[in-house]
């Protein structure tokens, strides 16, 4: 708790999990995590910042998106 309190004191967007993984659950927690720092001023944690801009996650959110709109080639 203490941790979060002073990520949240610092203005640091900050995922408890390792953030790949977590990510690659939930590709659109990353537009999320982006949205609110942009909103509240807040920063992405460079662990956080490195893992989303990975291939893997970038193509799962691609998927995601597309799969939403309805435009998977199936």
């Amino acid at each position: 708790m203490g941790r979060g309190l002073a990520d949240l004191k610092f203005g640091k967007i900050v995922i408890l999990l390792p953030p790949k993984y977590t990510l690659l659950d939930d590709p659109l927690r990353v537009l999320r995590a982006i949205r609110f720092g942009a909103k509240f001023g807040f920063v992405l944690d460079e662990e956080l910042k490195k893992d989303a801009a990975s291939d893997e996650v970038k193509a799962a959110i691609v998927g995601k998106v597309n799969r939403e709109r309805g435009l998977c080639s199936s």
